[in-house]
């Protein structure tokens, strides 16, 4: 995702709170769903641009060293309030 490119995942762990499923990415625990979505994202460019371009920026605006940082700096200030 941080690449830019389309993500099919097994929803596990973090997987499951990064990938939005139809939105940046699919989630596939089967055989036939891992086929049928893999195949959704190989046949439709624009499906593969807009989940590259969705997942990218959630990476971005989530998931960054500068954001990591930023969170850390509010605990050690003491002002962290969570999500």
């Amino acid at each position: 995702m941080a690449c830019g490119l389309p993500v099919v995942a097994s929803p596990v762990g973090v997987n499951r709170e990064i990938v939005e499923e139809g939105k940046n990415g699919y989630l596939a625990s089967s055989d036939d769903e891992w086929f049928g979505k893999l195949d959704k994202v190989i046949r439709d460019s624009e499906l593969r641009m807009s989940f590259g371009k969705a997942g990218r920026a959630k990476v971005a605006g989530a998931y960054t060293l500068e954001h990591g940082f930023s969170k850390w700096q509010e605990v050690l200030e003491g002002n962290f309030h969570g999500k």
